[in-house]
């Protein structure tokens, strides 16, 4: 479970969180939404310990990640994180990028181990022997996503994080990593956070729906809830995204 309790964060004379309160529960899939610039990503920088709160804490499984860096570094450990722009290695090739983080913090299993593992996760996302041995720049947009997703989930983390699953894919793609993330969801029940400004994605994918406004939570609640709301908040949100 994570709790973030009572969030200030400044930058300068500039107000992005303001008191935030959010409870993630072990084993749900939670979609934080809002406008572009309402501090999305600097919530979820400090839910990484990316950054640091002003006030407040941010506690994973009553841990407060803040208190000293050896508990930030085991903590981080725990989550697979995949970049909106997916983050991969330009210079290394689709296993490689994937296996990346075995080699780095468990290196003593051996790299067929961590090639059989890389092997699972890239199967896991539809991904094929063919992929393997290619590069970046030799893949499509949704192929480097499902690259992105394999390597996240390679050292089996407790904590799945989304950032902008599809911002960047057609329609036709955006509706396949919808349905991927789905099937993931439902497969591995991991506890799962997307922040996306993507309502479809959010409404097919998550439990439940967290707003961001002003610095604070202004809705949560289950994608039904969501469309039936007359939270002023979301349901100005929801006439303004197309679903």
């Amino acid at each position: 479970m994570i709790e973030l309790k009572g969030l200030w964060k400044s930058f300068e004379d500039n107000e992005v969180l303001r008191g935030l309160d959010l409870t993630i529960k072990q084993g749900e899939t939670i979609a934080i939404v809002g406008s572009s610039g309402c501090g999305k990503t600097v919530l979820l920088k400090h839910i990484l310990g990316l950054l640091k709160p002003d006030k407040g804490k941010v506690l994973v499984d009553g841990i407060d990640i803040n208190a000293n860096s050896s508990h930030l570094f085991d903590v981080r450990k725990r989550f697979g994180v995949v970049f909106q722009s997916c983050a991969l290695f330009d210079s290394l090739k689709v296993m490689e990028n994937v296996i990346i983080g075995l080699k780095e913090h468990c290196s003593e299993m051996g790299l067929k181990k961590m090639e059989d593992i890389g092997k699972e996760k890239l199967d896991l996302v539809g991904l094929y022997s063919e992929t393997y041995h290619l590069k970046p720049q030799e893949l499509s947009g949704g192929m480097k996503k499902r690259v992105a997703i394999a390597r996240a989930l390679s050292m089996n983390p407790e904590y799945i994080i989304y950032d902008e699953p599809t911002t960047g894919l057609d329609p036709i793609m955006s509706e396949k990593m919808n349905n991927l993330m789905l099937r993931l969801k439902e497969s591995l029940e991991k506890t799962t956070i997307m922040v996306t400004h993507d309502l479809h994605s959010a409404f097919k994918v998550a439990d439940r729906i967290s707003m961001l406004a002003e610095g604070r939570i202004v809705f949560d609640g289950s994608p039904r809830e969501a469309q039936k709301t007359d939270n002023h908040w979301m349901k100005a949100f929801v006439q303004s995204s197309p679903l």
